[in-house]
């Protein structure tokens, strides 16, 4: 999710990541350091991230018979919160770490 009030254009250094209004998505498997931009008229500015996303598809969301080791929860601004429970809707990003050493992130809505 990126901030995008009328004017703001995003541009990353990687085609694997898809603008749309305030939605980010990567489109294909992204590990390494990305450059995102938002310019604005003539002004930008421009931040870096470090990715390690893994894009395989829907059919192989599970976790193809891999233990998960540990799991993080984290919110939208990227704080590490305890597991969510139920107190109103809440969107979180839910970080697995299976046995083999990879790691997989999954969008978790409480309700």
């Amino acid at each position: 999710c990126v901030g995008a009030p009328d004017g703001v254009a995003w541009t990353a250094s990687t085609d694997a990541i898809a603008f749309n209004g305030n939605q980010a998505t990567f489109t294909a498997t992204v590990n390494g350091t990305v450059a995102l931009t938002a310019t604005c008229g003539e002004a930008a500015v421009t931040t870096e991230i470090t990715c390690n996303v893994e894009v395989d598809g829907v059919a192989n969301a599970d976790a193809g018979g891999r233990e998960v080791v540990s799991e993080s929860y984290y919110d939208l601004s990227g704080t590490r919160v305890a597991k969510p429970s139920v107190r109103g809707k809440a969107l979180y990003i839910k970080v697995n770490n299976y046995s083999d050493g990879t790691t997989g992130a999954t969008k978790v809505i409480i309700q």
